[in-house]
This record gives structure tokens, C-alpha cells and sequence, in this order.
């Protein structure tokens, strides 16, 4: 775990590659020594001098019990998709990709009494494959938020339901191992203020051994799709009714009209309502997305303008892609006043900034700014976090195909003036460590969060393994 006491913001030298070693056996754990780890993008990498392969909760505490043994430090990593530098490690690396059982959904009561279905995955289950358990329940069940990648607890990950907050909000128990190899469960019956603190633990209190989840029975939503004019969506008005008037909203913008360079003067929006319409059939989804793209751009590849019924997780707020094609990504979040003149004034930013980047020079086609709502979290180390409640957030991401020119510099540079002008914090998960100035931004945003954090941190982990 990166200090914010003492993290510079420095490019580090390239990290030196040798050949991995073949799978070895300690304590009855698989490890190679020395393989090489990269996340999806390629923009981080190490190489550890052993990667763990642990199959049980006994593993992860011998892992535990040779890292302070050996003085080395230990990061986790499940699919490797994200842009940040939170798994990366020259030590010991923990996979959790075999740690994958999800068991029965119970139904219960929550501390106030009411009924709540939960169920408990180890950390190595994906999004996909727990919406597959659980679409066969009976009933079929679903997470209140909408995620599309496993990995997502420990860094406040979240989707586009306004009710959904983080999906770390959608925990309602966490066990952990602590850097002392003992098991530590958090709950808000238990301990309240612990559970906020451990709800996005940055990796930094051990390993997230397994969550409950909050689940409910699986909705039916509306999902519209729309491109109209900048006006109809980002009067402050107008974009207040659509987001409180929705299950989820969301906006994109992408810089031209379809097959030219021409400034495009639309915007799209995604709209979520609830209803008990019946769902679609296959042959009414395949007719659908049958239809012509309206925009040729990778990030509007799953876009028809119209209507669908589905399940809610079967309603993704976007598909980038098939996964081989990688993009930058950069996601701020700040909170959205009464009148939602800052997110409306913060999107129209956006728009400008991109444009200009894009017109600019020829090959910057591939670029998007994109932006969604939530309710504020209730974990102390989330970039959502607020002690209202019913406090909203705006959240937006900068985008494009990795291979356009100059656009890393450029998002790096919007960044910095949007967490200037608009007190942002970042997405742990995204990009956010070249952002100048980032970790004096963190210290003063998380403030008294972050003491509270490292206090906890230090009884859990006293010889700073993680």
C-alpha cells in the first residue's frame, strides 16, 4: 500500500524482467518465483519475487505467516483490470482467482428488522459468474448496484443506480485476514464505525478472505437510449428531473458526427426506470441490437436509440468492448449541489475540453467523456463518501482508445483542472498518480477519514505487510 505520508508522484524506472519461473509448493501452496505480472492495460507491472496461487482461507494465513517471516510486503489481484498501481508488488503477490465458491443466498433481516436477502462469495468470484448463480435461484436474485468485473470491494467500485451507491455499500459483512494471520470479521452489527472504515480498505488491512452481499429480487427495468441536444439533458433542470427521476442515468459525448470531423452537437443518455413489463425475448434483443450502429466509435457499440426490457443485470450501462481492445480511462467524482449547476457546469467542461483535444489533430477520433450519478457512500475511504446520506455524486470518466496520440498527457492535464475547480477525488481504481499534486488533494479530501483509516490500519497490520 502506497503511503500518502511519502508517496511522490514521480514516474518510477521501468521495473527489469526476468524469465518466471516454474510453479513451486510451500506449506501446501502453489507459488511461482520471479513471473512476471501485468494488469489488463500494460501501464502497470512487476514482478514479484514469489505469485501465490492460495485454494483456502488456511493459505491465505500461511501466506500471511511467510510474509512477516521474510519481511515482504503482500498485494492482491484478482482479473488485473484496473489502471492504478494497487496490486502491484515486488514481493509477494496473491492471486485469488482459485478462491471462487459462492454459497446458497440466506434470507434474513437487516439491523432494522427488515427483510434482506444476502449471499457470501470468496473474493476470487467474478460479477458475471455471481449473476449466473444467482439468476438460476429461485427467486432469481441480484445485486442492488450493476458492475460488470469481480475484484471491485476493496476500491469502492461502483455502477450507474443512484441507489446503488458503491458495491462496497452493498456489503453487509466482510472477513478479512489481518497481517497478524488472524481472521477479522466486520460487520454493521458488530463494530459500525470499523465496518465504514474496512468497507474500501485499499488492500491495506489484509486479505479480503469473503463479503455477504446484499441482494434483491431481480428487477425489470426500462432502458432507453437517446441522442438529443446538449440543452434537453444539461440544463440544470432538466438534468436534475432526469436523475431523480430514474434508477440510473447516465451521459456521453463523443467530440464528432458519425464518419466526419464535424463538431457533433447531440449527446446520449441512458435512462434505468423500473416497471413490470414483461422482459424481451431473445428474438426481440437479437432484432435490436440488429439494428445499424448510430455512432462508428467503440464506446457505443452496445447503443441502439429506443427501448428495452430486461433484467437489471442484464442491463449494463455500457460495453467498451469485447476485452482485447484497451483504452485509457480517468474517473473523477465530486458532490452534485441542490440545483445541479456544478454537474451540469462540470459536463459542459467536459464536452469543451474534449473537443478541443480532439479537433485539434487528425487520429483523436476515439475519445469519449462520460458521467453517471450515485447516492453517497457510507465507507470513510470512498471518493462518494459523505455523511448525508442522500447526498449525490457526480462521477465522471475521461476516455479513449489507448492508441490515440497525445491523450494521456491531455487527460492528465483535464484532470487536474477539473479536481481543481470542482474539489474532485479520484477513482482508486482508475488512473489518478501522475495527476500533480494528487496525494496533497487525497490528504486534504480524506482529511480526518484518513487518520481514522491508518489508526485501524496499524492494529490490523503493526508490521505494515500490506
Amino acid at each position: 500500500m502506497m503511503s500518502l505520508n511519502n508517496a511522490k508522484t514521480e514516474p518510477q524506472d521501468e521495473p527489469i524482467f526476468k524469465v518466471g519461473a516454474p510453479l513451486a509448493v510451500i506449506d501446501g501452496i502453489s507459488f511461482a518465483g520471479g513471473q512476471e505480472w501485468s494488469n489488463w492495460f500494460g501501464n502497470q507491472k512487476s514482478q514479484p519475487e514469489r505469485t501465490y496461487y492460495p485454494n483456502t482461507v488456511e493459505d491465505l494465513q500461511a501466506i500471511v505467516r511467510h510474509a512477516n517471516e521474510d519481511n515482504k510486503k503482500i498485494r492482491c489481484v484478482g482479473s488485473g483490470h484496473s489502471w492504478s498501481p494497487m496490486a502491484k508488488t515486488d514481493d509477494y503477490l496473491v492471486t485469488m482467482n482459485n478462491l471462487n465458491k459462492i454459497h446458497d443466498p440466506v434470507k434474513g433481516r437487516t439491523v432494522s428488522g427488515e427483510e434482506q436477502w444476502t449471499v457470501q462469495v470468496e473474493m476470487g468470484v467474478t460479477v458475471e459468474e455471481l449473476n449466473q448463480f444467482l439468476t438460476k435461484h429461485d427467486p432469481p436474485l441480484s445485486p442492488i448496484t450493476m458492475v460488470r468485473v469481480g475484484g471491485l470491494l476493496t476500491m469502492g467500485t461502483h455502477g450507474p443506480i443512484l441507489a446503488g451507491q458503491s458495491l462496497s455499500d452493498q456489503v453487509t459483512e466482510l472477513v478479512i485476514v489481518n497481517g497478524k494471520g488472524e481472521l477479522v470479521t466486520y460487520s454493521e452489527a458488530k463494530d459500525p464505525a470499523a465496518f465504514s472504515t474496512a468497507g474500501v480498505s485499499l488492500g491495506a488491512l489484509g486479505i479480503i478472505y469473503t463479503a455477504k452481499l446484499k441482494l434483491v429480487p431481480t428487477p425489470v427495468v426500462r432502458t432507453t437510449d437517446v441522442f438529443t441536444s446538449y440543452d434537453e439533458v444539461l440544463r440544470p433542470e432538466a438534468l436534475k428531473e432526469f436523475i431523480l427521476g430514474s434508477e440510473g442515468f447516465e451521459i456521453l459525448q463523443h467530440p464528432f458526427k458519425p464518419n466526419c470531423r464535424e463538431l457533433n452537437p447531440d449527446i446520449f443518455y441512458r435512462r434505468w426506470e423500473k416497471t413490470n413489463e414483461r422482459i424481451e425475448t431473445e428474438e426481440e434483443i437479437a432484432a435490436y441490437f440488429a439494428k445499424p450502429l448510430t455512432v462508428d466509435h467503440p464506446f457505443f457499440t452496445g447503443v441502439r436509440p429506443g427501448v428495452r426490457h430486461s433484467t437489471l443485470t442484464n442491463s449494463f450501462h455500457f460495453v467498451v468492448s469485447d476485452g482485447s481492445s484497451k483504452f485509457y480511462d480517468c474517473s473523477l467524482a465530486f458532490k452534485v449541489n441542490d440545483d445541479f449547476s456544478n454537474a451540469s457546469e462540470a459536463f459542459k467542461d467536459l464536452i469543451r475540453l474534449n473537443n478541443e483535444f480532439s479537433s485539434a489533430a487528425p487520429g483523436r477520433e476515439l475519445t469519449v467523456v462520460e458521467s453517471r450519478f450515485s447516492r453517497a457512500s457510507s465507507k470513510i475511504m470512498s471518493q462518494i463518501y459523505d455523511e448525508d446520506p442522500k447526498a449525490i455524486y457526480m462521477q465522471f470518466n475521461i476516455m479513449a482508445a489507448d492508441a490515440v496520440p497525445g491523450f494521456y498527457d491531455f487527460m492528465i492535464d483535464s484532470a487536474t483542472y477539473l479536481t481543481k475547480k470542482y474539489n474532485c477525488l479520484p477513482h482508486w481504481g482508475k488512473t489518478w498518480e501522475d495527476i500533480p499534486e494528487i496525494y496533497t488533494t487525497l490528504r486534504r479530501g480524506y482529511g480526518d477519514r484518513l487518520k481514522k483509516f491508518n489508526k485501524l490500519r496499524k492494529e490490523q497490520d503493526p508490521n505494515d505487510l500490506f
